[in-house]
């Protein structure tokens, strides 16, 4: 077995580590809530996303593919139903960090 897959994975955990504590120190200096949307928009959200995969997989085993067409439908629709509340999260994190007023610095 390959080790690169392994590594790819520790890197992953560190880089989500460090991105965390970024975003926690800045939230609890600063107290911008921009900072607590996107947490939640880059580490929560595609945290979660596999959990939702999960159930889309039982949904259709067991009701099929319900109105849609095809259960093909209905993946590509939740699919990009995702999509969409991920960018909506990042947007509203954006949208927040751009309403900050910026601070003035003391030399």
């Amino acid at each position: 077995m390959s080790m690169l897959p392994l590594t790819f994975a520790a890197l992953a955990a560190v880089l989500y580590i460090t991105i965390a504590t970024v975003l926690v120190r800045q939230y609890l200096r600063t107290h911008d809530v921009a900072f607590a949307w996107l947490g939640a928009a880059v580490l929560g959200w595609p945290l979660l996303s596999p959990l939702l995969e999960y159930l889309q997989r039982v949904l259709i085993r067991r009701v099929g593919s319900g109105p849609f067409y095809t259960a093909g439908d209905l993946v590509m629709t939740i699919a990009f139903a995702r999509l969409v509340v991920g960018l909506a999260l990042v947007f509203v994190a954006v949208f927040q960090l751009s309403r900050t007023k910026p601070t003035e610095r003391v030399a």
